[in-house]
């Protein structure tokens, strides 16, 4: 039994994911190439950067069966989930998780229990709590905060992903 806790995102996760082409082996092997596809997505045919002082550069991205895809991030999350399920993984949803430490076996507390294990998966991205409580993130720790929404994009956007990198972090739209 490997515990998964996901946290409880009101109103949901509305960012995206950018799945690029060199990660679709990856996806097959896990079986969740063919679910991906045959979701919601969007192919993406070009990206952008926007940097500091409003430069801009933009380059093609390749097309084809296998080109760079756009795809919401909560049917990522739950793809990946059910997979982990499908092969013995126990997620437990809407648990917080409290301590991970490694004593010769991964401990792990939650809000609702205690467990033990002996693999440790930490898929909880850039601000994650399980490198936190693992003391793996930067002596400063968390110094981010996130802004997610939905916004109509330029009638003439297209099909593409646009970074705005910023000294405070970076922007991005698709």
């Amino acid at each position: 039994t490997v515990p998964s806790v996901a946290p409880y995102v009101p109103g949901g996760k509305v960012c995206g994911e950018g799945l690029t082409p060199r990660g679709w082996p990856v996806r097959g092997g896990l079986g969740g190439a063919a679910v991906v596809l045959g979701g919601p997505h969007g192919k993406l045919c070009r990206v952008g950067f926007i940097d500091g002082d409003g430069r801009v550069m933009t380059t093609p991205l390749p097309m084809g069966e296998n080109a760079e895809i756009a795809v919401k991030r909560s049917l990522l999350d739950q793809i990946l989930r059910c997979r982990a399920q499908s092969l013995g993984a126990e997620a437990r949803e809407g648990e917080t998780l409290l301590s991970a430490a490694y004593v010769g076996h991964w401990k792990i507390t939650t809000d609702h229990s205690e467990e033990q294990t002996r693999a440790l998966v930490a898929a909880d991205g850039r601000n994650s709590t399980v490198a936190f409580l693992c003391r793996l993130m930067p002596r400063n720790g968390r110094d981010r905060v996130a802004l997610q929404t939905h916004l109509p994009l330029p009638p003439d956007f297209g099909h593409r992903r646009l970074l705005r990198l910023l000294r405070e972090g970076c922007a991005g739209q698709a």
